[in-house]
């Protein structure tokens, strides 16, 4: 089945979905490619309810995990600190 990939980037099943302004539209050809040959998306576990795929994002295989984790883990928290003082400084 074909999909939609909506301005929002929710991606829709488009055989059960009404198509929106702005929705791109991905063929039967491509959806098998990225679901079956390269597992790129997966259906939700709703799927027969709510129709949404998601983006099958596998650990260990992003490019930047190392620092994708490093700033979720040790930046993050920093910027946070800094802006409370930031704010109790000023206020």
């Amino acid at each position: 089945m074909a999909l939609r990939i909506r301005k929002n980037g929710d991606i829709l099943c488009a055989a059960h979905t009404e198509p929106k302004q702005g929705d791109t539209y991905i063929n039967d050809d491509i959806h098998y490619y990225l679901a079956v040959m390269t597992e790129a998306i997966r259906a939700s576990n709703n799927h027969e309810q709510d129709n949404l795929w998601f983006w099958n994002i596998k650990q260990g295989l992003l490019k930047h995990e190392a620092e994708t984790r490093y700033n979720e883990e040790v930046l993050r928290p920093r910027r946070k600190d800094k802006k409370y003082i930031a704010i109790q400084r000023y206020a």
